[in-house]
């Protein structure tokens, strides 16, 4: 890996996204497709597929106090270095890991940003995604570039359906304007790349429409001063249904999101 720190923060903090060149090792790579395949051997409680006749979208998430595999792509000590220098703070906690397989034609994911589905709320807070293979720029994610300075919140959608999870007046609704209003990104990937985005960008990722499999692991950090929030919409993982007391403002929970750094 041989990224400029400055161009790399610079980029994340005006987009709201980075691409970052070979992230990961082809060893690490090696990890990350038998850890996928681990998860989808044995997949928790959270996890589901979509299938169609022309494709399949599996999903499942916060695996990594089970599956070693996934913890240890989790605390990559390069990668949480990196994070911190291109947001400029000193300090991370694990929020979960996200595993994500896209095969045939599989659907689009909707338009939306990960904040609402969270009880966490911060403007460092991001997610570091990594596929196993090469993906090209019309196969993968778009995103809204600067969407993540808005200020707004949007109501969050069912990857299942693609429809609303849940409505409140200080959740707006990601319409056309929206879409419009912003320039769209999206990348081409080689083998080992990442992009790095956070948590209040908004995105989407086009139909899969090649053979493969395309396989995915987003791990999800939180950085600088993170806090709890009410302020959610059918919170992702369901950590309040899992003993987890939100109150706003609280300081964040080491024994359900352990600190790196």
């Amino acid at each position: 890996m041989n990224n400029n720190i400055s161009a790399l923060s610079n980029t994340l903090a005006n987009d709201g996204v980075v691409l970052v060149k070979k992230l990961y090792s082809e060893d690490k790579i090696q990890e990350l497709n038998l850890a996928i395949d681990e998860n989808l051997r044995n997949p928790s409680a959270f996890g589901y597929e979509i299938k169609s006749e022309k494709g399949s979208f599996f999903t499942d998430f916060n695996n990594w106090r089970r599956l070693d595999p996934i913890r240890r792509l989790c605390e990559q000590q390069h990668i949480i270095d990196l994070i911190l220098k291109i947001t400029n703070t000193s300090n991370c906690w694990l929020f979960h890991d996200h595993v994500l397989v896209k095969s045939g034609y599989a659907p689009a994911t909707p338009w939306h940003h990960d904040r609402p589905y969270y009880l966490v709320k911060g403007d460092f807070n991001l997610s570091v995604w990594t596929p196993v293979d090469a993906v090209e720029k019309d196969d993968g994610m778009v995103f809204l570039r600067g969407s993540h300075k808005s200020g707004n919140l949007y109501a969050p959608n069912s990857f299942r359906t693609g429809k609303a999870l849940g409505s409140s007046v200080e959740f707006k609704v990601i319409d056309e304007d929206v879409l419009d209003r912003f320039e769209h990104l999206s990348f081409s990937l080689e083998k080992g790349d990442s992009l790095i985005f956070f948590n209040k960008t908004i995105h989407s990722a086009n139909e899969h429409r090649k053979s493969f499999e395309r396989k995915s692991l987003s791990v999800r950090y939180l950085l600088g001063e993170p806090r709890l929030t009410k302020r959610y919409i059918n919170a992702t993982p369901p950590f309040d249904r899992m003993g987890l007391v939100v109150e706003e403002d609280r300081l964040i929970p080491e024994n359900f999101f352990p600190r790196l750094a």
